[in-house]
């Protein structure tokens, strides 16, 4: 499934990034289940698992969030965070030893993997009579459903856009105001910054130690006109549109306009921050971790419109979404609905948006000036994203198209080469499932 861009997203829409969490009013673990009070004195207690600390949120979620959602409904919230990269797994793991947390946070191909194991509880009958349905946006809330079942609700997501250093285009006598728009300018202008700046290797295409190639080859391929699959269901990345978009890729790697030594290892500051890129394909989090690492240099990051592919046509990108799911063995489903409305509630919503640097996933804030640094550019990047299909087998889908993004990178193989043995490994993974 992808996100109709007739859903389109305007500038009160979306974006963000992965959520970080808290240790608010932390009890020991409790299981997957919240338990209820004895003779009226033990607390009742609910189980949060998120995914990707920041200390901003923690501090929050400790101070107010949590404080205000006991107070409402008299339940101890147990918050229990993890790194991304172990996330799937954990996962996993407590859905198949009934003690993944009440309230689980998923990114965006999570979903559908998890549901197709039944992890998580239909959310059907809650969402029929939930007020807020209709406060967010339609694309986004089915998002979060897997064969017409909806087992997630989103809270922010991550629209992917070309960022760039303004100080650095200066320097190569370029303005913020003749941004690319198009495959063409995108090469022109790192061929400008390679021949008149000291940058060696100007254009960073997302080499991390997780699916960064992976993302920057999926927008590509969307900009091309391809698409993960085709009408039969059978892979289809080794497709004309795809064979483009990877050799467009490649080119800026055999140009040396790319550097595949430069790897980010999804701490600290990123090349853009540092200067040693000077643009990229990423998120709102270019302005964060700018902020947070190189602050002097934050009001240069800057976003332009998604790229265009070859044959011009409407800009073309991907939206990361994350939502909370209930697990299907919560003991106290309610309760757990409960919290997960508190949380994606408008205000704590805007709260969520505000310490992670995204838009949000409800219609009703249609304004983004609680949000520091957010553009009119880089909020009118929504309307053109779309999302990876739903896939049950998407995580290790996503794994499998990183490394062969590595492969060609490292110029091991021609794109048609390493797309058509990609496709066949896609088809064995989906025939096995």
């Amino acid at each position: 499934m992808t996100l109709s861009t007739s859903a389109a997203f305007t500038r009160r829409t979306l974006l963000g990034t992965s959520l970080g969490v808290a240790s608010a009013g932390v009890l020991a673990a409790c299981g997957a289940s919240g338990s209820s009070p004895k003779g009226g004195s033990a607390p009742r207690t609910i189980s949060l698992q998120l995914f990707g600390a920041n200390s901003d949120l923690i501090d929050w979620l400790d101070k107010t969030a949590l404080p205000a959602f006991k107070a409402q409904s008299g339940a101890s919230v147990e918050v229990r965070q993890t790194d991304w990269g172990s996330s799937f797994q954990k996962m996993l793991t407590g859905a198949a030893s009934g003690t993944l947390a009440d309230v689980t946070m998923m990114g965006q191909v999570q979903t559908a993997a998890l549901a197709a194991k039944g992890a998580f509880l239909s959310l059907d009958d809650y969402v029929k009579s939930w007020a807020d349905t209709t406060s967010f946006y339609p694309a986004m809330l089915k998002n979060g459903q897997y064969n017409g079942h909806q087992y997630a609700i989103p809270f922010i997501a991550d629209t992917r856009t070309a960022y760039y250093r303004a100080d650095l285009l200066k320097q190569a006598g370029v303005s913020s105001s003749e941004l690319p728009k198009d495959w063409t300018g995108y090469l022109a202008l790192a061929q400008e910054l390679k021949s008149k700046t000291s940058l060696a290797a100007p254009a960073f295409w997302g080499a991390d130690n997780s699916v960064g190639l992976m993302q920057a080859f999926s927008q590509l391929l969307y900009q091309a006109g391809g698409s993960y699959f085709g009408p039969a269901g059978k892979a289809s990345l080794a497709s004309d549109q795809g064979i483009t978009a990877l050799n467009y890729m490649m080119s800026f790697f055999q140009q040396g306009l790319a550097n595949p030594g430069i790897i980010y290892n999804g701490s600290g500051a990123t090349p853009l921050t540092t200067g040693q890129a000077a643009m990229t394909f990423t998120g709102y989090s270019a302005v964060q971790n700018a902020l947070q690492f190189n602050k002097p240099k934050a009001a240069d990051i800057i976003a332009g419109l998604p790229l265009s592919g070859p044959s011009g046509g409407q800009p073309a990108t991907i939206a990361w979404i994350n939502k909370f799911g209930i697990s299907a063995k919560t003991k106290n489903p309610d309760l757990a609905w409960q919290l997960l409305t508190f949380l994606v509630s408008k205000d704590n919503i805007k709260k969520l948006d505000q310490y992670l640097g995204g838009l949000s996933v409800r219609a009703d804030l249609n304004s983004t000036d609680y949000l520091p640094n957010v553009t009119s550019t880089m909020a009118a990047a929504s309307k053109y994203a779309g999302a990876l299909p739903q896939n049950p087998n998407m995580i290790d889908i996503q794994q499998k198209v990183n490394i062969s993004m590595q492969q060609a990178i490292r110029g091991q193989g021609t794109a048609k080469q390493i797309l058509s043995a990609l496709d066949s490994t896609i088809d064995t993974i989906n025939q096995a499932s």
